[in-house]
């Protein structure tokens, strides 16, 4: 992702104007929750680049999208046009302004951490953290709270042309600053897991055909943003899901009953898990 630019560049080859998905208003308005910040989606005009599966915005290449500033648009390769996370990291560069430069670490990895993606370059840009809390103690997962929600509670392809989130969150209950001491990670990973989700098929309810369930670990490819808590802070991890006819690279579910469990540190807190939030999806 980028946005540096005073004036904008030229658009990649086969850059045509997009209609933005009705999805796009529920995730402008997470942005604007999560940054505080507000702003008109509708002034935004959008480009998607067909066929690609990167583009460039002149300097960086690779990228799954940009901001451009000068023109206020978004243009994105073609892989990108439905992923939540991308799609939120640059809508809050078109919150934060031209003004704004780069990727501040207290909004990217900050305030709206979970919410947009920030990995690799972003990180990079965001610069180091601030020194820890000299009076944070050190603690396990387990020490955490972690509680789940599903919006909309019942998933339907007529709601947002059937997107929904999955949001995991977890908390610092006690009332002085904490440092989780995340599990160490297995020899094939490089860093540990901070939240995992897994979204099962109920097969005693209604059937979800050849589709079983499909989980994810989040590296802390940060620590510093998902393990220092201050007193009673909720940090949260967003995934956004769709009830399709099978499942793809989007993370679209077929039709069924299904158990949504979350997870911090590779482990839940004592009861967390053992009542997952439970939805049929779709039609």
């Amino acid at each position: 992702m980028a946005c540096e630019s005073i004036t904008d560049p030229a658009l990649p080859p086969g850059a045509t104007l997009l209609t933005p998905p009705a999805v796009y208003a529920r995730w402008w308005a997470m942005t604007e929750a999560c940054s505080g910040l507000h702003g008109n989606l509708s002034a935004i005009t959008w480009y998607v680049t067909t066929g690609a599966d990167s583009i460039s915005d002149g300097t960086s290449t690779n990228l799954a999208g940009y901001y451009a500033p000068a023109g206020n648009r978004i243009v994105l390769a073609d892989t990108a046009t439905l992923s939540g996370t991308k799609i939120r990291h640059e809508m809050l560069h078109a919150l934060l302004g031209p003004s704004v430069h780069g990727h501040p670490r207290d909004q990217f990895l900050g305030r709206c951490a979970g919410t947009v993606d920030c990995i690799g370059p972003c990180i990079t840009d965001a610069g180091p953290p601030p020194p820890p809390d000299p009076a944070a103690i050190t603690v396990d997962p387990t020490a955490l709270e972690v509680t789940t929600v599903l919006d909309p509670v019942t998933p339907r392809r007529s709601i947002d042309d059937g997107w929904f989130t999955f949001t995991i969150l977890v908390t610092n209950p006690r009332t002085t600053p904490v440092i989780v001491n995340l599990p160490t990670p297995p020899e094939d990973a490089s860093a540990p897991a901070s939240f995992s989700w897994f979204a099962s098929c109920v097969y005693t309810m209604k059937p979800c055909g050849q589709f079983g369930g499909v989980w994810r670990d989040v590296p802390a490819y940060d620590p510093a943003s998902v393990t220092r808590f201050a007193a009673g802070e909720t940090k949260r991890f967003v995934v956004d899901f769709r009830v399709g006819s099978g499942y793809d690279g989007y993370w679209q579910l077929p039709g069924g009953a299904y158990a949504f469990i979350g997870y911090y540190g590779g482990r839940a807190s004592p009861g967390v898990g053992s009542k997952p939030d439970t939805a049929v999806v779709g039609p």
